[in-house]
């Protein structure tokens, strides 16, 4: 077989590359790192004295990416659809009698290490452009063995001949054109909901228990799902997952745990409370918005998933816990910070905004308009306003050209706001005036004033403002812990990454 050239790295294994991303410096987030030789082989970290080993931090992970399954293409879908064809073409070259060896796959680090030293004048390695690309040398390995076999299975007389084009986007084009017709006859059975199924004229079926999916019969567990996850995701997103458990066992340790009835006594809390905390937004859009979407969103989950979530519960819990403890105090304090702003005294705007090129590049990078063509359109939309046009229709006018730097808003300017510019316009028109076309940093503003709407009273707003100091307490409370190595040890990257 023809060995293959390093430039299909840039084409097959983009995706891999984008999957394996591994940042350069250790995600600030949680408890700093620990030296391997505090921790104990095989643990990941310690936490309020109980032990995260490996394999049930793997299993964690599976656990929560099943939920992520459900509402995003990327991700851990890619990941478990890269399971997918792995298995498939596995068992592909089986049936073709293919095999790939060691020495095939030596033979194919070597040539591309060549080439990239050729091409580089001797400054670069493979090894290097591995490092650079922030994924582990074991895992591009593993992907390498993948893409001889997909090549070899793509060259096979059974499909589209005995060899692939010299071409090099010709034989990517086979390689996909095959691996398509192969998927096309693999029976593949998801024991697990995932994004775009029905789409696909696929159901979840009933697989045995630790099956998530089968590939013509073969399983893919939930441990092999959570260790590729740990193994192939970025190294900021395994960073977040490990946080999360760990900051899920320091909630747990604190006793936060929820009896059903004190879950649907939370979410009862949460639903009475979201009307008052809607209307404390500075954007009115937020009028709009339903409880059960502002909840999906907040939580990145149905009301479902958070039941069944250890990590959402606990916050739930830990809220309610510093809720009980808050005292008057404390409330007096939370409002008088905010007093100028989110329960002070505004003026309600309206607000078209046109964004625009600051550079001319940005222009072709992101469809942006320049500086004149926003000021041109400004001054149309300042006129249709003045003339007595509602801002609704114009607002819907707008709407209907999905144009995304074409934004128009109900929205509340406050003392406290940091933007001047849009401030001191709003101050100095009167009640019912539109102003001209004016500039902010990467905006063009027309803005219409409605009027003066009067501060809040602590009464009105004690109820949001005793969430904001219990959130605010248990969000303090457990980053302290998770900075204290008396709570928190964790093994950061873990070695499984840095092989």
């Amino acid at each position: 077989m023809t060995i293959e050239h390093p430039r299909r790295l840039l084409g097959a294994c983009i995706l891999l590359f984008t999957l394996l991303a591994v940042p350069a410096q250790v995600d600030a987030r949680g408890g700093a790192p620990t030296p391997a030789a505090e921790l104990p082989p095989g643990v990941v970290a310690q936490v309020a004295g109980r032990t995260l080993t490996f394999g049930g931090f793997a299993s964690a992970v599976a656990k929560q990416a099943l939920r992520e399954l459900k509402r995003f293409r990327g991700g851990p879908r890619s990941v478990l659809e890269q399971l997918i064809e792995e298995l498939m073409i596995v068992q592909e070259c089986t049936k073709l009698g293919i095999t790939v060896t060691q020495a095939d796959v030596d033979a194919l680090w070597k040539s591309w290490d060549m080439r990239l030293r050729t091409t580089s004048g001797g400054s670069r390695t493979l090894e290097d452009a591995i490092k650079e690309q922030r994924t582990t040398k074991r895992e591009f390995i593993e992907q390498m063995w993948h893409i001889l076999r997909k090549d070899r299975v793509a060259a096979h007389p059974k499909y589209l001949g005995k060899q692939l084009p010299k071409d090099e986007n010709s034989r990517l084009r086979q390689v996909g054109i095959v691996i398509a017709q192969v998927r096309v006859k693999a029976k593949i059975d998801y024991g697990v909901e995932a994004l775009d199924l029905e789409r696909q004229g696929k159901k979840v079926v009933r697989l045995p228990k630790g099956t998530i999916v089968l590939v013509n019969g073969k399983p893919i567990t939930m441990t092999e799902f959570g260790k590729a996850l740990v193994t192939r995701m970025p190294g900021n997103k395994v960073r977040e997952y490990l946080d999360k458990e760990c900051k899920t066992a320091l909630m747990e340790s604190k006793d936060v745990k929820l009896t059903k009835a004190d879950l649907d006594a939370e979410f009862e809390h949460l639903q009475k409370l979201w009307p008052l905390e809607r209307e404390l937004q500075r954007d009115e859009v937020w009028r709009t918005v339903s409880f059960k979407d502002r909840f999906e969103t907040q939580f990145n989950m149905t009301m479902d998933d958070v039941r069944k979530s250890r990590y959402s519960r606990g916050l739930l819990g830990l809220v309610r816990k510093m809720r009980a403890g808050v005292a008057e105090s404390d409330v007096q304090a939370e409002y008088i910070k905010h007093k100028d702003g989110r329960y002070g005294a505004h003026i309600l705007v309206y607000d078209i905004q046109i964004k625009f090129a600051q550079r001319k590049g940005l222009m072709a990078q992101q469809g942006l308009p320049s500086l004149r063509e926003a000021n041109k359109q400004a001054n149309v939309l300042s006129s249709r306003l003045s003339r007595g046009e509602s801002f609704d229709a114009v607002a819907n006018s707008m709407n209907m050209q999905r144009k995304p730097w074409l934004q128009a808003k109900r929205i509340r300017i406050y003392k406290t706001d940091k933007d001047l510019t849009v401030r001191q316009h709003a101050e100095r028109l009167r009640d019912g005036d539109v102003s001209s076309p004016f500039e902010t940093l990467a905006e063009v503003h027309v803005m219409k004033r409605v009027g003066v709407r009067p501060a809040r009273t602590l009464t009105e707003v004690r109820p949001h403002t005793l969430e904001m100091v219990a959130r605010r307490k248990a969000r303090e409370w457990i980053e302290t812990k998770m900075k204290d190595p008396q709570w928190v040890r964790i093994r950061w990257p873990l070695p499984q990454r840095g092989q």
